[in-house]
Formats: structure tokens, sequence, C-alpha cells
């Protein structure tokens, strides 16, 4: 995925993000795990539950649920779906 940084969260992420050599000389900034499961879970379609899951298993614990669920929150009521955050909280929560 691409941000353009039009969003508080969004320009949060980008100031985060950290080089990734994908080899061939080609280096990109890649989100850190918590901004990619925020940008997961906010689009809250079935595979990226999936691959939410998959950061929470991968993290092993390590992820800052406090960050996640507060840029989580603000998103979601631009949105007005609350429910996302109540679903993230839940999955978080299985990492402990």
């Amino acid at each position: 995925d691409v941000s353009f940084g039009a969003l508080d969260f969004e320009e949060k992420m980008l100031s985060r993000a950290s080089p990734f050599d994908f080899g061939n000389g080609l280096v990109l900034p890649t989100c850190s795990a918590e901004d990619l499961f925020v940008a997961k879970a906010f689009a809250s379609r079935p595979r990226d539950w999936l691959d939410a899951r998959g950061i929470v298993v991968r993290q092993k614990g390590k992820l800052n649920a406090r960050y996640i669920l507060r840029h989580l929150r603000v998103l979601c009521d631009l949105k007005e779906t609350p429910e996302i955050v109540d679903t993230a909280r839940k999955l978080l929560s299985e990492s402990k």
C-alpha cells in the first residue's frame, strides 16, 4: 500500500517509517508493525483481519497496544465504526 500523509495518522506513520532494502538497490520506507496493524484493522476486510492476526503472532507480545488503539480509535470515529476498535482490542489481547 502507498500512503500520502493526508491524515494525522498517516503523517505519524510516515515519520516512524524505516528504510528496508528489498535488494537490487531498491530501498523503500516501510511502516512499523503497529502502523501496519492500524491500517489493516481500519480497512477491516476479512483478509486484513487475517493479516492483523499474523502481525500479532509474528510480534509475539511486542506491539504497543496503547499506540494502536489510540490511533485506530480516532480513525474509526471518523468512519463511525467503533466495532473495529473492539475487534482490534480482542485480537491484541490474545497476544498477552
